[in-house]
């Protein structure tokens, strides 16, 4: 085609190119299998393999991955419920409850523990959320949409390796991406694997319609609120969805479903703490050892702060050090934005679920004083939105004309192939499985017996206390302490043992009305050794003294590094 100087134009050349690319990719996903377990079975092996290859390769102890201390207090948690006792609760249950069953053969040494942790999440955790990926692309732009998803999930966390700064290697590669990839004990992964699940629930529901499936929605959600109380605000999105779907039925079955666990996590609550922290504000006094603390946090406190408090110049802030540690940020913080506008030409309740869900948790828990991109907290503070960035990300193609609208029709053309002969024995079974049992379980298990675990405010650890670990003293004829102890570490990881001396008894427990004994170990502790033998020699002088052996270990083997992961009962010791 010429016009009218004889001149070629080539905007018909271009617009049968066009054609032609959507025609192929059309033609491609026309290809794709309807049933997706020909391909996501082989991506469910090749991100076990990657995830293999990165556990390998990046610094590691044994089984011991960067952690960041919390893991201390889930794990404490799920040794004392293995043991029918309710401890302590400032955290959720829903990580401790799942663990329970680990704890119960594996004692209460959280190395011993950590292999089938890790296992846990590789194995059954990592493929629930490929395949919720899966789901929810399928949902926003068919087959085509939902394999580039699942694929793309696999790759990203590696592929961002290459976006960041040297300098910032350690903290993503060697203490962000253990935790998203769940090779640790922390709660933020299984979190981020409910909440998916609860999303791709909700937009099956918002497509086929039926209680049933909102149900399952609100259990599954509800779960992911009993593992961290923060996961709440998720709900900002979920309630979006429904009322611009105008779902008015659905959203309330969604509402009543999160009751179970919402109750469980009362109980929890109420039980270990001897109150409920929703409505406690202020600070209280451990009577035992003197020590001032703040309350544990509300439900509404820890969405931020004292009912939600956004902090514009920390976000700022954040965004700041992303560009000086991330090539191109910009391109980064506008993905969400450009996938925002995709999505709202699919789906309106799709775009307020997933833009809902992840502006929540940046405002708010991007808000966080201790979320900090410098320290790297910052991801771990919104690993459970990150799937929803990256869903939005992924729906960009939506905007591609002819192909974004043949996405949006195979999207709407899409059903799971999976459909439940008996749906009400399945949300039976999954409320009581999820909600129902760990409720009965906190209303009848006793509460833990004193001096069996412990605040040690050094490390700001909750551990166990005994157990594994056990001292023997013995005075020397030249009035010199011989203590000697089992080992209390797997074959394959390598600890340190801190011994500890005071001239009290450290470990001090303070009656809670209503709730479980808090006990603390004292800060006047002196730490006398950090040794790796299994025995040390001390020279006190004459006098009556006290020791306590903790068990330190850190992801790089270093004496420098390291929370301690277990104590033995002090024991007393008469010099002179």
């Amino acid at each position: 085609m010429a016009d009218a100087d004889g001149r070629a134009t080539t905007m018909p050349r271009a617009g049968s190119s066009l054609a032609a690319a959507v025609a192929r990719l059309a033609a491609l996903a026309r290809s794709l299998p309807g049933q997706p377990w020909s391909l996501l079975g082989p991506l469910v092996l090749v991100q076990w393999a990657a995830v293999a290859a990165f556990a390998l390769t990046v610094r590691h102890n044994g089984w011991l991955y960067y952690q960041g201390g919390d893991e201390s207090a889930y794990y404490t948690s799920a040794w004392a419920l293995s043991q029918g006792h309710l401890p302590v609760t400032p955290i959720g249950w829903g990580w401790s409850t799942l663990l329970a069953p680990i704890a119960l053969f594996a004692g209460n040494n959280f190395l011993h523990a950590l292999p089938a942790i890790v296992v846990l999440q590789t194995v059954v955790l990592l493929p629930v959320a490929l395949f919720s990926v899966y789901a929810i692309g399928c949902r926003l732009g068919g087959r085509a949409l939902g394999y580039g998803a699942a694929g793309l999930w696999i790759g990203a966390p590696f592929a961002l390796i290459l976006a960041a700064d040297p300098r910032y290697h350690d903290r993503y590669v060697e203490q962000f991406l253990p935790q998203a990839l769940g090779l640790t004990g922390l709660a933020d992964f299984p979190s981020m694997v409910a909440l998916l699940a609860a999303a791709a629930l909700i937009l099956r529901t918002l497509d086929e319609r039926g209680a049933t499936n909102a149900a399952l929605a609100g259990l599954v959600a509800g779960f992911a609120i009993g593992v961290k109380p923060a996961n709440a605000i998720f709900l900002l999105g979920a309630g979006l969805a429904f009322l611009c779907a105008r779902r008015i039925r659905d959203g309330l079955v969604f509402a009543l479903a999160l009751l179970p666990a919402l109750v469980a996590l009362a109980i929890w609550k109420q039980r270990g703490l001897g109150t409920m922290p929703l409505f406690a504000l202020g600070g209280h006094v451990l009577a035992a050892g003197g020590l001032s603390l703040p309350e544990p946090p509300s439900l509404l406190a820890s969405l931020g702060g004292h009912y939600v408090e956004i902090d514009w110049h920390r976000i700022d802030q954040n965004l700041v050090t992303l560009r000086e540690f991330f090539w191109n940020t910009r391109l980064l913080q506008l993905l969400p934005l450009f996938g925002l506008v995709a999505v709202l030409r699919r789906s309106v309740p799709a775009a307020a679920l997933l833009g809902g869900w992840f502006a929540a948790f940046f405002l708010i828990k991007g808000s966080n004083q201790y979320a900090t991109v410098d320290s790297g907290s910052f991801f771990r503070f919104l690993m459970p939105a990150l799937p929803a960035y990256f869903l939005l990300a992924m729906a960009i193609p939506l905007l591609v004309p002819v192909l974004g609208s043949r996405a949006a029709r195979a999207g709407a053309r899409t059903r799971s192939g999976l459909q439940l002969r008996r749906p009400r024995l399945v949300v039976a079974l999954t409320a009581f499985a999820l909600a129902v049992a760990p409720a009965l379980l906190f209303l009848a298990a006793p509460r833990l017996p004193e001096r069996q675990a412990a605040k040690y405010f050094q490390n700001g650890t909750y551990i166990p206390v005994g157990g594994s670990l056990a001292v023997t003293p013995a005075v020397t004829p030249e009035l010199a302490v011989r203590l000697t102890w089992p080992a209390a570490a797997p074959s394959g990881v390598s600890v340190l043992y801190r011994v500890l001396r005071t001239d009290a008894d450290p470990l001090s427990c303070a009656p809670v009305a209503g709730g479980t004994p808090d006990c603390v170990f004292s800060q006047e502790m002196t730490v006398v050794a950090l040794t790796r033998s299994l025995t040390f020699t001390d020279e006190p002088g004459v006098g009556r003294w006290w020791y306590t052996v903790g068990m330190v270990a850190n992801w790089l083997d270093d004496e420098t590094k390291g929370d301690m992961l277990l104590a033995s009962q002090p024991v007393a010791v008469d010099v002179g």
